[in-house]
């Protein structure tokens, strides 16, 4: 089941034009998977705090039509390719008046520990943390 958040595009989203500037949808996947977590129980400032991190190892996005200002945007969170090491997070957006397709995306993470400035080194996901991750695993 899909984690799911809906977002009112304001003209600081879009180009001159009054279409959704694209790197903004990379902000919006960002904040979908930070409420995620947080719904999950694991805000990522506590996540942080203890050193525990999720970078981006690739990325890519698929534009299918534009979203313009005054839209409302639907931005739906799903978990696939999930290990002991690393998840993949698959969105999809809608126009949600329309129902119309507009983009798709996915993010891959990596599980590791920040080293205090000394870099990062990978690690095991906690078994908690993974239970959570499966409820919003797509069935594919």
């Amino acid at each position: 089941m899909p984690f799911s958040f809906y977002w009112n595009v304001a003209l600081p989203d879009t180009d001159a034009a009054g279409i959704v500037f694209a790197g903004r949808f990379f902000e919006w996947f960002q904040r979908a998977e930070e409420m995620m977590f947080a719904e999950m129980g694991y805000p990522y400032r506590q996540l942080f705090d203890t050193h525990f991190g999720m970078p981006a190892v690739h990325v890519e996005i698929t534009y299918d039509s534009p979203l313009f200002l005054g839209s409302k945007a639907l931005i739906e969170l799903s978990v696939s390719n999930l290990t002991e090491r690393a998840y993949t997070a698959d969105f999809h957006v809608k126009e949600a008046n329309e129902d119309r397709k507009v983009a798709e995306g996915h993010i891959r993470h990596r599980f590791v520990t920040l080293l205090q400035g000394k870099g990062i080194e990978g690690v095991l996901v906690e078994e908690d943390l993974k239970r959570a991750l499966e409820k919003y695993e797509s069935i594919s």
